[in-house]
């Protein structure tokens, strides 16, 4: 008999935490979960535009007088337009020997040297593009690559479009929450990406000859558009019974 009551004494415990276990799995299978969305999209206030000179010659002394003439009649020009020292890199130097293949002989046959020199412009003034370039090709400079868009408040600008995906997958709980007449409750899990920024390509047009002339972006048909900053987020909410 007393075996007995020690028995069902001990079956209690377990019972109640059975139960208490079953309304714990029932409340988390009671969850939502979305995903948030977020997007700024601003004008680029800089650009970087890189650019450089390269020329072949048998005679490696005059080809680096040629490349590094160049380079020095770029800087004084930049320097003209207003442009900083720091705001310059033309330290990029490379050369290498040029060669063909000789059939008779059988081997390659050194024919000349290649010398370039990469310059990093950062530009301040986007309406100083167009001028920096044409003062470019002027001073010799025969590659450059297409402008590369900035913003100098990029890191604000994506914080504010991480703040809209979160705003948004909050919203979006809520909205299903009141359609299923429940209550959206605590939050349970976020996770955020950030969406890298693909800054756009400016519009390079072609210079026309009667507005070569007029100087600026409109004079070298360059059309900047807008920096997109985005952002994601997925969330996990609890639903409440009313």
């Amino acid at each position: 008999m007393k075996l007995f009551k020690h028995i069902c004494f001990l079956s209690l415990p377990l019972f109640a935490a059975g139960t208490a276990l079953a309304e714990d799995t029932a409340d988390r299978h009671r969850q939502v979960v979305v995903d948030g969305q977020g997007e700024v999209s601003v004008a680029p206030d800089r650009a970087r535009l890189q650019m450089g000179v390269t020329h072949v010659d048998a005679n490696l002394l005059m080809v680096e007088a040629r490349v590094n003439e160049v380079v020095r009649a770029f800087l004084t020009a930049a320097g003209a337009l207003g442009l900083k020292d720091q705001q310059i890199d033309s330290s990029g130097t490379s050369i290498q020997p040029e060669y063909v293949w000789d059939e008779e002989q059988r081997s390659n046959r050194l024919v000349g040297y290649r010398v370039s020199r990469d310059i990093v412009v950062q530009v301040n003034r986007l309406d100083a593009l167009g001028d920096i370039m044409r003062q470019a090709t002027e001073a010799g400079i025969n590659q450059m690559q297409a402008p590369q868009l900035e913003h100098s408040r990029a890191r604000q600008i994506q914080q504010q479009a991480l703040v809209q995906a979160a705003r948004d997958a909050r919203d979006r709980a809520q909205l299903l929450a009141e359609t299923l007449d429940m209550r959206l409750g605590p939050l349970h899990r976020l996770q955020a990406a950030e969406v890298v920024p693909q800054p756009p390509m400016p519009k390079l047009m072609s210079m026309r000859a009667d507005m070569a002339a007029e100087g600026g972006n409109e004079g070298a048909g360059i059309a900047t558009g807008m920096l997109r900053f985005a952002a994601t987020v997925q969330a996990e909410f609890e639903l409440l019974l009313p």
